[in-house]
């Protein structure tokens, strides 16, 4: 549903309508090309996110800090473990200032202090966006963050409306 919202992925019925700027932290390091350097693929992720006229320095460090890369952020991507292309992936798409904020679950990697902050930075920027769509299935997170819920099953509407109402009605499904 994420991939159709952020048009990634075309819809086969009905009609999607999106009014504002996106940010979708999805499916991170699409688009990533190994032989250039962590920071060369800040530059370009911005083009394929159409934003590249937010590109400054300045964006370009604190992208760079957020990782934690440092030195290793001038080393061809090939060299990086998925825990530091998790990082310069995740750093990139949370920096984005947008209308309409896309999470999935998929900043998996890293060590926990960086998974700590990273969850911290996803939770700010989930509350500053005017419209945050998460897909989760940590229930707790869902219960902490989101005012509504919607079920789905196999790309349909199952239900939809407060997160304890749906979660309960989830969790009592034998999965």
């Amino acid at each position: 549903m994420l991939k159709v919202i952020a048009g990634i992925y075309p819809i086969k019925s009905g009609k999607v309508h999106v009014s504002g700027k996106i940010a979708a932290i999805i499916e991170m390091g699409i688009g990533f090309e190994p032989d250039m350097t962590g920071r060369e693929n800040i530059e370009l992720a911005l083009v394929y996110n159409g934003i590249i006229d937010q590109y400054t320095k300045i964006l370009e460090e604190e992208i760079i800090e957020f990782s934690e890369l440092g030195e290793k952020i001038d080393w061809p991507l090939k060299t990086y473990s998925s825990g530091m292309l998790s990082r310069l992936a995740f750093s990139i798409s949370i920096m984005q200032d947008p209308e309409i904020l896309l999470l999935d679950e998929v900043f998996a990697a890293g060590d926990q202090h960086f998974l700590n902050k990273a969850l911290v930075r996803m939770k700010d920027k989930f509350f500053s966006s005017p419209i945050s769509v998460l897909v989760s299935h940590q229930h707790e997170l869902i219960r902490e963050i989101c005012n509504r819920c919607v079920y789905l099953e196999n790309g349909r509407i199952i239900d939809d409306g407060k997160p304890d109402i749906i979660l309960a009605k989830y969790e009592a499904i034998d999965v």
